[in-house]
């Protein structure tokens, strides 16, 4: 029973790391998006 609830756990800690990423990914790519937005702005001025 120990052992099964030790996979769950690791099924649970993966996913949270994979969602984790995930964000990370997400927040960098906007951040690019933002930067090159930015940049055009400035340039256009």
């Amino acid at each position: 029973m120990e052992y099964l609830e030790k996979i769950k756990k690791g099924y649970f800690d993966i996913a949270m790391l994979l969602r984790f990423l995930l964000l990370i990914k997400a927040t960098l790519s906007i951040n690019g998006t933002l930067l090159a937005y930015f940049n055009s702005i400035r340039n256009s001025c």
